[in-house]
């Protein structure tokens, strides 16, 4: 994978993590943060791309969004997630 690819499949994930976390009503990243189990520095970190979540992050993070990992990483355009 190039950088440049690596780039925008991060950048997606970002995108996607602010859409889902503010449609879930999270207004700070502190409030998310304790939701998921995470640390505020961790969220704050994959929200602007610095950092990829790990598997057991992703998974955390889907649940507590209510949307699939699979729409997180911009493989399907169905959000998903647990009805």
């Amino acid at each position: 994978m190039s950088s440049s690819s690596y780039i925008q499949e991060l950048s997606s994930l970002s995108r996607r993590l602010s859409q889902a976390s503010r449609a879930r009503g999270f207004t700070t990243l502190q409030e998310a943060a304790d939701a998921i189990g995470i640390t505020r520095t961790a969220w704050s970190f994959y929200l602007t791309g610095a950092r990829s979540p790990s598997a057991v992050s992703l998974i955390k993070i889907s649940k507590t969004l209510n949307v699939s990992v699979d729409w997180l990483l911009g493989i399907d355009d169905e959000r998903g997630g647990q009805r």
